[in-house]
């Protein structure tokens, strides 16, 4: 989505600027508005623009600092000046940073500004048409696996502009904005095309220059990456193809290449220089997983902590082992099992504040594992099935006036219906329909006393709808009906 940035200390300005760029279709959630220098570098923080406005006097910072700010952090975003100053040491100011425009506010009209942000956003939304496009095509090429080869003329159809010589790929764990241009400024590689697959890779797609060695390329350029990174991170290669005709290979090969290191670590010797590493868990191998996700959280509600412990590590030992390379599906699952875990523990274990995204961003089975048995030593040990038939209790409390049934409860707490029902038998002394009935026929008699709302609208407040089934039920609790009770 595009963004656009409006810095002025005068509210009339921005709201004419905001009117104009809305009046071309650009939306007002797409705009962001700032009143002095400061506010601007806030915003700054955390997005990142396509476009700025900005004046020059303004309080706090003035529009020449905050151009000189702005340019630390991104030197190519266009930026407009519109003052009511025509002085000469700043227009200097602005040539030498870079400013595209610097513009009058007596002198401007509508159509200029209109002008000024087709200009500049037309090859910028143009050019993120093209990147949708092009990353849905490599994403389609990546996930089905019936796909080996395609013609020339596809790439171009899709904007990947590599040229039809030998080619290779990596895959990285990182969404930094630089490192494209780190393989760019490489004179050994040429045409770099990029895009984030559906899952959390980065893969950069190169033509190799002639006569050069690819393993003496590729090592270069991984280990550049990986400095900048500590070495705390890796990377998937591909092999050398003749022809970017065969991307689908490429790509598939890149990023098992980065799965499988990821399960079994950086040994280069053991890693399969072939594009049929690459494994995507097929229907019954996830239905498999989603079973044993279930089962773990009726283990932790049955058998404690210690049980749910052991299983979770079962379940990550069974991606190994049957071959599953597949970290996200990995991930994913098992920040399921933690937020259902958690979801679960009682208000006295709720000072756990385990952060799922360290599951997420590990970079390394081993690593993953780590912050797991991190997570598991956090939760006492005392934890027992006891806070799970009291969450039930509380739930039915919070929650009588609403339909509840057995199935959705038991489903709440992770238990099969048989087992909850006897479970909840066992430790209430009353059967779940007997419970809460209770409930409801103890809040159906207060209010009988102390409201003067008719019996139907007792009835359903408390979530029996129908007034005769109510009435029913109330003279067999009480052996008294509710009209008798108001004499």
């Amino acid at each position: 989505m595009i963004k656009i940035m409006i810095v002025d200390d005068e509210t009339l300005i921005r709201q004419w600027l905001l009117m104009c760029l809305n009046h071309i279709g650009i939306a007002s959630d797409m705009i962001d508005e700032a009143s002095n220098g400061e506010e601007a570098l806030s915003l700054l923080e955390n997005c990142v623009y396509d476009l700025i406005f900005t004046d020059i006097t303004m309080p706090k910072l003035n529009g020449i600092d905050l151009i000189k700010e702005i340019r630390q952090k991104d030197a190519n975003v266009p930026i407009i000046i519109l003052t009511c100053h025509n002085d000469f040491s700043f227009a200097r100011a602005a040539i030498k940073y870079n400013v595209y425009e610097y513009l009058m506010k007596n002198e401007l009209s509508q159509s200029d500004i209109e002008r000024i942000a087709v200009r500049f956003l037309k090859p910028m939304i143009e050019q993120k048409e093209h990147s949708l496009i092009r990353n849905n095509f490599m994403n389609t090429l990546l996930g089905d696996l019936s796909f080996e080869k395609i013609n020339f003329s596809d790439l171009q159809d899709h904007f990947i502009f590599l040229s039809d010589a030998p080619c290779f790929a990596l895959a990285l764990d990182c969404h930094e904005p630089g490192i494209c241009n780190n393989l760019m400024d490489n004179e050994k590689v040429s045409n770099t095309v990029s895009f984030y697959d559906e899952n959390h890779l980065t893969i950069f797609v190169c033509n190799l220059n002639e006569k050069m060695d690819s393993s003496e390329v590729i090592g270069k350029i991984s280990s550049k990456l990986l400095r900048s990174w500590n070495n705390k991170r890796h990377i998937g290669v591909s092999r050398l193809y003749d022809s970017p005709c065969f991307l689908p290979l490429i790509l598939k090969e890149a990023v098992s290449n980065w799965e499988y290191i990821f399960f079994h670590g950086d040994d280069k010797e053991k890693i399969p220089n072939t594009s049929t590493l690459y494994t995507s868990s097929e229907q019954q191998l996830k239905q498999k997983i989603r079973d044993m996700k279930d089962k773990i959280l009726f283990v932790f509600s049955t058998l404690g902590i210690d049980s749910c412990k052991e299983q979770t590590f079962a379940l990550c030992n069974f991606f190994k082992e049957h071959h599953i390379y597949d970290s996200n599906l990995l991930k994913r699952t098992i920040n399921e099992i933690i937020i259902g875990i958690e979801n679960k523990l009682s208000a006295n274990f709720h000072n756990i504040n385990y952060e799922t995204g360290r599951i997420t961003n590990s970079s390394y089975f081993t690593e993953l594992i780590s912050y797991l048995k991190e997570f598991f030593e956090n939760i006492p040990s005392t934890y027992n099935i006891m806070s799970t038939i009291r969450e039930a209790q509380e739930y039915i409390i919070l929650h009588y006036n609403e339909p509840i049934s057995l199935k959705t409860l038991a489903h709440k707490v992770f238990l099969s219906e048989e087992y909850f029902s006897r479970l909840f038998k066992k430790e209430t002394g009353q059967t779940f329909t007997d419970y809460l009935m209770s409930i409801r026929m103890d809040r159906a008699y207060k209010l009988l006393l102390n409201s003067n709302l008719n019996i139907n609208e007792i009835a359903e407040m408390v979530g029996i709808p129908n007034p005769s089934y109510f009435s029913s039920q109330f003279k067999k609790y009480y052996k008294i009906s509710p009209k008798d009770v108001r004499k």
